[in-house]
């Protein structure tokens, strides 16, 4: 227990320092307080002194007294004199010396200089961006499609109808209408003149993607909890079927295809949807003129 706690520790403090060299300063950063020293310039704990928690980056530490909880120094060396005591050292990219009588708890040292260790270090920190871009997108998608939703809660009849007839239809019409607006693109965008008709049919193409995910979010909402005997308010269904439909998306490869089919089905409805809406108030205008 004692052991997964020590790396849990660790880990927190490899994310503070991956934070801290890119906070911007003029001058070198130190902040003290009585339990710990965070520091960017050279930081001697002299003998006698008692701190918890020491982070130094870019720069050495000397110690000659007792750093009771975790010393971490980044691209720095660290020397502990004969009345030094500490608890963890962990040293990333520089070098310790221990002279005789320093006392220490755990020792934790890497070289970050080569190509290995770096390959770690800029791996790991790109797959906590990643994961932490895909977690802030999700989050962004399901409240999208709740209020997408929520502003077409009396107009959803339609569309309904339209994925319990047929979702192959659907998706085969969305795909059918994504190349053709894709061809369409391609072909404004290679003049001046036409580039920006082919933003504004992006933005269209957007919202219709965009309306179409929501209506299916609430789609399998609805068919999640169609057991249930209760009608359940738009909103809740809206956030049940976009959060599974998230989650499955965010599976590695599959997740992919998986958005992609999604939304292909969500511009099939919504242009069928359109569709047959313009159709029918046609008809009617026609019908009211003879």
């Amino acid at each position: 227990m004692k052991h997964w706690l020590t790396w849990v520790v660790l880990i927190v403090i490899c994310v503070l320092v991956s934070v801290v060299p890119f906070i911007h300063v003029r001058n070198a950063l130190v902040a003290r307080d009585n339990h710990s020293i965070i520091s960017q310039q050279l930081t001697t704990i002299p003998k006698g002194q008692e701190v918890a928690d020491v982070l130094v980056v870019g720069n050495d530490v000397k110690v000659s007294g007792d750093v009771y909880e975790i010393l971490v120094v980044v691209n720095g060396n660290v020397q502990l004199t004969s009345t030094a005591r500490a608890g963890i050292v962990v040293d990333l990219g520089g070098a310790v010396h221990e002279a005789p009588g320093a006392h220490i708890n755990a020792l934790y040292h890497a070289a970050l200089s080569t190509p290995f260790w770096n390959g770690i270090f800029v791996g790991g920190v790109l797959a906590v961006l990643v994961w932490g871009g895909l977690l802030v997108l999700s989050i962004a998608v399901v409240l999208l499609s709740v209020v997408i939703t929520l502003g077409l809660r009396n107009h959803v009849t339609i569309p309904m109808r339209i994925l319990d007839r047929s979702i192959r239809k659907a998706g085969v019409t969305g795909f059918l209408v994504s190349v053709a607006v894709m061809a369409m693109i391609a072909l404004l965008a290679v003049t001046l003149i036409g580039l920006p008709l082919a933003f504004v049919l992006i933005f269209f193409y957007a919202i219709a993607g965009a309306i179409g995910f929501s209506l299916i979010s609430h789609w399998a909402g609805k068919w999640a909890l169609r057991n249930s005997v209760t009608e359940r308010p738009a909103w809740l269904t809206s956030l049940l079927g976009s959060s599974f439909m998230v989650a499955f998306c965010n599976i590695p490869f599959i997740g992919l295809l998986l958005f992609c089919f999604f939304w292909l089905i969500g511009v099939g409805v919504t242009t069928i949807w359109v569709w047959g809406t313009w159709r029918s108030r046609k008809n009617q205008r026609t019908g009211t003129e003879s």
